[in-house]
């Protein structure tokens, strides 16, 4: 692993996330008649996932672990080995981007980023689906404690068993042949 290498990644996803701050307005109306401006906005967000996922890479390089072929299976092996909490994000996207639309073009983009990395991620793909929740602004603190803490009490509940209780608990249907890919 090289320090140096990953310190300069982490310069650019802080550049990045600056920019997505500095570039995104708070009327969500402003940014949807701004072309441009969404264009800052996504090309950043992608940047910073593709950064993340470098950043990955080069731990797991100095790892005894197989490099993974997908980016999920990067932060899964990340996740395994303490590194990161491996189940949730926290994304605060502005009303004018939808979630689908954000993740179509992080997945779209990244995955033709890692394809151009080498060969030996060719078999790079996501996975098909995603679980996202919303969660209001007076939220927003519990679920940061609850992701800090979700590696401890993921040793207790699996992911799986979570995501049901919680959608029953919400009176959510689900099919699971298309949950856990």
């Amino acid at each position: 692993m090289d320090r140096e290498v990953i310190e300069q990644k982490l310069e650019s996803l802080r550049a990045c996330l600056q920019r997505i701050a500095v570039k995104c307005p708070p009327e969500a109306e402003t940014l949807a008649a701004d072309a441009d401006l969404q264009d800052i906005v996504v090309l950043n967000l992608t940047r910073a996932i593709q950064l993340c996922v470098d950043i990955g890479a080069h731990l797991i390089a100095g790892m005894d672990v197989p490099p993974p072929e997908t980016m999920g299976q990067t932060f899964d092996v990340l996740g395994r080995a303490g590194v990161i909490d491996p189940n949730l994000a926290l994304l605060d996207l502005p009303a004018t981007l939808s979630l689908s639309d954000c993740l179509r073009t992080l997945k779209s983009n990244s995955s033709k980023w890692i394809h151009g990395k080498g060969p030996e991620r060719s078999k790079f793909a996501w996975q098909q689906g995603y679980a996202a929740f919303s969660v209001s602004k007076s939220g927003v603190d519990g679920v940061v404690r609850y992701i800090e803490q979700q590696h401890e009490h993921h040793r207790r509940v699996t992911y799986q068993e979570e995501v049901r209780r919680f959608l029953a608990e919400h009176g959510m249907a689900c099919d699971e042949r298309y949950m856990w890919e």
